[in-house]
């Protein structure tokens, strides 16, 4: 079972939000969560929460220190945000902060869940346009706070399978892993390790990384 909290500054959205979750999997049990850290690390701590899905609206910051505080308070638990307006700003604080799994409005409740059970697997999971903005704002060099021309040198590509150059460039042409796993006959869990190979061979940390490693080796197309 995955236990998972739910946060919305709108309480009828945040209500609505926790039946959906907790319907859309046999595995998931939703709880809403308080924004008021003190009780929100009391109920995480007694239902025993290893997911919290935290809504970001137009101009809120608070949810975003929230991100923070929780996955500094809890070393295992996950944080999938939901961006309802996915700036190049809001995303990379979202990042920065401690999300494992960011995701755009335009998500379906199946990728939700998916991007649920991604991180909980301990993988990252960024929906297809917040993996754009962040190709976009790698290109205009400020991703992570630095410019492209002072990046460290990409590793070597001959690290990489061809498989795994074959995955990694259908993931940056906006494949989603399931999309990859259709495509090239294997299951989603398959993709994901394959991507977590991918970022252990060249000690990369974030999807973010491998975005960037792609670019500077011509694999993914721009």
């Amino acid at each position: 079972m995955i236990k998972i909290g739910v946060y919305d500054s709108h309480a009828l959205i945040g209500q609505a939000l926790v039946k959906l979750v907790g319907e859309a999997d046999e595995e998931f049990e939703a709880v809403a969560v308080s924004m008021d850290v003190s009780v929100a690390v009391g109920s995480i701590k007694s239902d025993g929460v290893n997911v919290v899905i935290v809504c970001v609206h137009h101009g809120e910051e608070a949810p975003l220190d929230f991100i923070k505080l929780l996955t500094q308070r809890f070393e295992r638990l996950r944080c999938v945000a939901v961006l309802m307006d996915p700036t190049a700003h809001v995303v990379t604080c979202a990042i920065k902060n401690g999300a494992k799994g960011v995701v755009s409005p335009d998500v379906d409740m199946n990728e939700l869940r998916l991007a649920i059970k991604t991180v909980r697997g301990g993988f990252e999971y960024f929906s297809k346009s917040i993996t754009d903005v962040l190709v976009v704002k790698y290109v205009d060099g400020v991703v992570s706070g630095e410019q492209q021309n002072k990046a460290k040198p990409a590793p070597a590509i001959d690290a990489l399978s061809s498989r795994q150059i074959e995955i990694l460039k259908l993931w940056g042409s906006n494949m989603s892993n399931k999309d990859i796993a259709d495509k090239l006959f294997l299951s989603v869990r398959t993709v994901e390790s394959h991507k977590n190979h991918i970022m252990q061979k060249l000690n990369l940390k974030t999807t973010v990384d491998i975005i960037r490693f792609g670019i500077r080796n011509n694999i993914i197309d721009l």
